[in-house]
Formats: structure tokens, C-alpha cells, sequence
């Protein structure tokens, strides 16, 4: 646990998101955990007398958080109030999280959060075997008390980034860190995913995992004699724990996956989605429908009472132009620091988020948000201290 109250408010807030009784993993239930983390924030920078950093990512938000109140103008009176105080809460906690200095330890312990919040839903998925379509038995979910069920598609958003981060810690430790608890934590963490029946989020995971086995390629390189064995045994490494979770895989996943899994028709249904999506933007394009449920928007100009499906579409549809093009300036800034960093695992964090993404409707998801947190606090750290490299932060 990290000193900064804040953080720690955060990172609780991550580890009972099993609780958040949402299909979608919105904050819902944990809202007042957030809303207490950006209230401490705030008091710990005005009691402490913090320096204050306006980073052009802050800057972006902020005025992000002013097309979202302009956009609940636009759709008065029919705001969906769920949706404007979610996008208005997460952008004060972005805010408020990355406005002042960050520790390393405060980076460090909210990956921890957040690995620990994934392994709890694993768990839970992998012992309970909620079917989320009853009686399917290919897509595995969580259940809350009411019997609402997590959506498969987020669920797997959520736990692919801290897999990725999981996986760091195994293949490049920290001094301290037990290599065999991240072995158990990858395993979980990967089942987990695989069981969600999620497509995109195994591609997302893979790929993500393929990054940070660059950045493990490049570091061993330079610094170790014995590389050429130290590939060989990563390399068996990543083959038995991709043998063990193949290997328990149910059958009607693994057909999922590699058999029959684009041919369901699930793929055209999301395309129509898409353009339904589009068309409401080609209807709308500047302030967009506003602060409304996508389904209201989308159905008063197409018919089709559905969602977009896809969180870029969303944004556009309910921030217009202007409040789209600053979450495209956001996420472009974030990924192209840390490829001129060479960041690679970052990258591959970033290439999970925006992957996984494109299939779900995750504007105010917090596995959307928290993921943009974190590689801010990351990049804000490296750019104050140059010494310090990313091996130390994550």
C-alpha cells in the first residue's frame, strides 16, 4: 500500500469491483469509493501545498469534462443522468489523480490493485462457471447476488490489461518480486480471459503479452551473458503455461476460438451495429445527439433500438466532434510517448485498450478509464524524472 490516501481509496476501489452490480462494469455501486478518492486528492494537494501539474493530457481532459456538459445541453431534457454523472465523475478523477506528482510506489501499488481485482474475477470465474447465456456453456461471467451478470465482452476488457501486467512482473521482475506467484497469477489471469469467451480480448492479450516480450528481449540483451538461455527457458516458459490453459480449456470455448469461432454471424451483427452508429453521427456530426442513452439516440435516426457496440462511435455520438477528436489527441499523445520511449509494454497496453475497445461500448467502462490513468501516471513520472526507467515504475 501506497502512502497517498488517494491511491489507496483507488486501489480499494479496483479490488471490490466484483461488487459493482453493473452488465457492463460501470462504477455503479463503487461510486463512492471514486468519489472519495478525488475528494482526498483535492484536500491532500490543498493541505499539503502540492505543486499543481498541467500536463497537456490534464489540459485535454478538462476540456473533455466541458463538451460533456455541453453535451447534456444538447440533450436536455433527456439526459441520461446515469451516463452524464459517470463521464463527469471519471473525468474529475482523472483530473484530480494526475494533477499533482506522483510516486513511484503509488504507480507500483495501484498495478498491484489492479492485478489483485483481475485474479478475485478469475477466481471467480473459473470456480463458479456462471454460464452467461444459461445453458450455452461457452462464455463464463461473474453473477452478482440480484443475478445480473457481467457481460463477457467487458469482463474480459477488464482483466486483459493487468494479465499484460502480470506477465511483466514474471518475465521482468523487480528485485524482491517472486517470480512463482506471478506464474500462478499469469495462469489465472489468462484462464480468466480465455473462459470469458472473448475473441478480441484473447487477440488483445496475446498481442499486449507479445509486447512485453520485446521489452524483455531488449533489456536481457543488453544486460545479461547469459541470454541466448535465458530465451530458451522464457520461451518453454510461455509454451507450458499456454499448454496448461489450452489444455483446460471446455471444448465449446476452444471451438470458439479456433474452429468455428467467425462464422457465428456475431461479426455481421456488430458491423450493422457500426453503421447504424455512424449514421447517427452522419445525422448529428458537430455537437453530436448529446448527453442521451445510445439507444434513444441511434433509434431516432435509424429505427434500430440498439447500441453502437463500439466506444469511439459512442464518444462521437454523445460528444459530438469536438469531444471525440480530444479523446483521439489524448490516446494518440499516450501511445506515441511511449513508442518514442520504447515503452514497449505500454504499448501493448495501449494496443489491448484500444483493441478491445472497438468491440464494446467502454466510454465510461472502467476498465477504459483506469487503464488511461494509469499509463498517464506513468508517462507523467518518466517525463519529470529521466533516470528512472519503466522497469522500476510497473
Amino acid at each position: 500500500m501506497s502512502k497517498s490516501l488517494s491511491n489507496t481509496l483507488l486501489g480499494v476501489a479496483l479490488v471490490i469491483m466484483f461488487t459493482s452490480n453493473d452488465k457492463y462494469f460501470l462504477i455503479a455501486n463503487t461510486y463512492i469509493l471514486f468519489l472519495l478518492t478525488i475528494i482526498s486528492a483535492i484536500v491532500g494537494i490543498l493541505l499539503k501545498k502540492k505543486k499543481v501539474v498541467f500536463t497537456y493530457e490534464n489540459i485535454y481532459m478538462i476540456c473533455i469534462l466541458y463538451f460533456v456538459l455541453v453535451s447534456c445541453l444538447v440533450a436536455w431534457p433527456n439526459v441520461d443522468r446515469g451516463y452524464a454523472l459517470s463521464y463527469i465523475l471519471l473525468c474529475l478523477l482523472y483530473i484530480s489523480i494526475n494533477i499533482r506528482f506522483i510516486s513511484a510506489k503509488e504507480i507500483y501499488s495501484l498495478i498491484s490493485y489492479y492485478i489483485i481485482s483481475a485474479i478475485i474475477i478469475s477466481l471467480m470465474i473459473l470456480i463458479f462457471r456462471v454460464d452467461y447465456f444459461g445453458g450455452g456453456g461457452y462464455r463464463y461471467t461473474i453473477q452478482f447476488r440480484d443475478n445480473m451478470k457481467i457481460d463477457p465482452n467487458y469482463l474480459a476488457a477488464y482483466l486483459s490489461i493487468p494479465t499484460i501486467f502480470s506477465l511483466k512482473r514474471l518475465i521482468l521482475p523487480k528485485r524482491g518480486e517472486n517470480k512463482f506467484f506471478y506464474v500462478f497469477c499469469t495462469i489465472i489471469l489468462c484462464s480468466g480471459v480465455f473462459l470469458t469467451g472473448s475473441r478480441a480480448a484473447m487477440i488483445a492479450t496475446i498481442v499486449g503479452c507479445a509486447f512485453v516480450y520485446i521489452d524483455y528481449l531488449i533489456i536481457v540483451r543488453k544486460k545479461d551473458r547469459y541470454f541466448i538461455l535465458k530465451i530458451a527457458f522464457s520461451v518453454i516458459l510461455i509454451f507450458i503455461i499456454a499448454n496448461i490453459i489450452l489444455y483446460n480449456l471446455p471444448d465449446t470455448i476452444y471451438q470458439r476460438f479456433f474452429v468455428n469461432s467467425y462464422v457465428d454471424g456475431s461479426n455481421d451483427s456488430r458491423i450493422e451495429l457500426w453503421y447504424n452508429g455512424l449514421q447517427t453521427i452522419k445525422d448529428h456530426p458537430l455537437f453530436g445527439s448529446g448527453m442521451m442513452t445510445l439507444t434513444d439516440a441511434i433509434s431516432e435516426t435509424t429505427g434500430h433500438y440498439a447500441t453502437a457496440h463500439n466506444t469511439y462511435i459512442s464518444l462521437w455520438i454523445q460528444l459530438g466532434a469536438g469531444g471525440f477528436a480530444l479523446f483521439v489527441l489524448l490516446l494518440g499523445r499516450l501511445i506515441i510517448k511511449n513508442i518514442q520511449n520504447r515503452n514497449f509494454t505500454l504499448v501493448g497496453v495501449m494496443f489491448s485498450l484500444l483493441f478491445t475497445s472497438m468491440i464494446i461500448g467502454a466510454e465510461v467502462s472502467i476498465s477504459f478509464w483506469i487503464t488511461i490513468i494509469i499509463i498517464t501516471m506513468i508517462n507523467n513520472y518518466l517525463d519529470r524524472d529521466k533516470e528512472k526507467t519503466l522497469q522500476e515504475l510497473i
